[in-house]
């Protein structure tokens, strides 16, 4: 059994995991190959909206090599995050975002009882558009 060496935790927009400062400098000076990195994460996240603010944990390993994992948002906050509002002030969510949401958090069920699932967490004043 690999023994950890550096347990590290932070958080980083999806898709934007940079191999500069100041990620780059940390992990770097770790021993990670930060450019591995940076493309499995950015790699991982590719489907998330960019805005997604993810928390990250990072173990370490004495040879070098790193496991890492992301915690997801809370779905109510990601559904706040996706509320726009139209010209005359009603506030909506698009199909497309809510469709991107159901896939991340909800892919072990059905897509239509994901979707249930998530119109039931909207506050009511908020539509979807297609």
């Amino acid at each position: 059994m690999r023994e950890i060496k550096y347990k590290l935790n932070f958080q980083v927009y999806s898709q934007k995991a940079e191999v500069g400062p100041p990620l780059g400098t940390i992990l770097g000076n770790l021993g990670v190959n930060t450019l591995r990195f940076t493309k499995e994460f950015n790699e991982f996240t590719q489907e998330l909206p960019e805005y997604f603010k993810l928390r990250v944990s990072v173990n370490v390993y004495e040879d070098k090599s790193f496991v890492f994992s992301v915690e997801k948002p809370a779905i109510g906050f990601v559904l706040s995050l996706c509320k726009q509002y139209d010209v005359s002030g009603n506030c909506f969510i698009n199909l497309n975002d809510l469709l991107q949401i159901a896939f991340f958090y909800m892919d072990h069920l059905p897509l239509e009882n994901a979707i249930d699932v998530l119109l039931g967490s909207l506050e009511k004043n908020v539509s979807v558009e297609l």
